[in-house]
């Protein structure tokens, strides 16, 4: 949810920066496109990198996707590590964030990526992206379940969590 008085104030800016008055009911209808899809902290980022890079007025879709291009590399960075633990490198879970390891977890953990079929890898892929972004977009990403890992998975990642401390 983003606090009205900053998306206010945000508008004002954003409305002078391209010469606009818009309509009151316009302003309600940007507010209800973009608030449950964005956080206060996020919206602030998607404006000053739309103050900053658009040539035109931005539409709604435009202040999500301006908050998602930082988060995309940071998801990619994320995926190549997360290919790397498929492929059998188990420790390189280490330096995965939490967003990260919460997503391995999510797609069945270690074992279950491991046993992914090549054809099925890029599949893989924009599941991993698309939920990396997603939770980095929630507040509460902590408390989202994922699907059930299995004993074994949950044996494995907690021997790697473990091996951490011993490192």
């Amino acid at each position: 949810m983003i606090d009205q008085a900053i998306f206010k104030r945000e508008w004002v800016i954003l409305c002078e920066r391209w010469n606009r008055t818009p309509s009151p009911e316009m302003t309600a209808r940007y507010f209800q496109a973009i608030n449950g899809r964005m956080t206060t902290e996020s919206f602030l980022g998607a404006c000053r990198v739309l103050f900053a890079r658009n040539e035109f007025f931005p539409s709604p879709d435009e202040f999500v996707d301006a908050v998602n291009i930082p988060n995309e590399a940071k998801a990619i960075d994320q995926w190549e590590l997360c290919l790397r633990v498929a492929e059998g490198e188990h420790h390189v879970l280490n330096r995965m964030d939490q967003v990260g390891k919460r997503v391995v977890a999510a797609l069945g953990g270690p074992d279950a990526l491991g046993r992914t079929d090549r054809d099925r890898v890029s599949f893989l892929r924009g599941e991993f992206l698309r939920t990396y972004i997603d939770l980095t977009h929630s507040r509460e990403y902590h408390q989202i379940e994922g699907p059930e890992v299995t004993p074994e998975s949950r044996r494995i990642m907690g021997e790697i969590l473990n091996q951490r401390g011993t490192e």
